[in-house]
């Protein structure tokens, strides 16, 4: 999915960013990559979450931003569990414990919370 410069009318490519390391040590909603945005909350094919504080939140972006076929994996690095979240504040997914790894899945855009998929893997190193 491409953008268009409301400055410019010129088309922004979106960004695809492979790795990502997210410390979660407070609640976080974030991006999808673009080439001009700059923030290290954006989404990666590979996340490690550091969740260092327990009860903490991972928030999806606005899943009407990305094209449906998305895969994300996720890993808690950390030493507490965390919540990863739709756009809307709804879970995906409870509970990713540290040491556990999770594939999502968008399989449906319509809506800024979309429909995902869960795929949990277990515990791993």
């Amino acid at each position: 999915m491409s953008y268009v410069d409301v400055f410019s009318g010129n088309t922004i490519q979106p960004a695809n960013k492979s790795y990502n390391v997210i410390n979660l040590d407070q609640n976080i909603t974030l991006s999808w990559p673009t080439q001009f945005l700059d923030t290290g909350n954006v989404v990666a094919s590979w996340m490690d979450i550091n969740a260092t504080v327990a009860g903490r939140t991972l928030t999806m972006p606005d899943a009407t931003l990305a094209s449906n076929g998305q895969q994300i994996i996720i890993v808690n690095t950390g030493n507490q569990n965390f919540n990863l979240l739709k756009n809307d504040g709804t879970l995906i997914l409870q509970n990713i414990a540290p040491g556990n790894a999770v594939c999502i899945h968008l399989y449906g855009n319509a809506t800024t919370a979309g429909q995902w998929r869960a795929i949990p893997f277990g515990q791993g190193q």
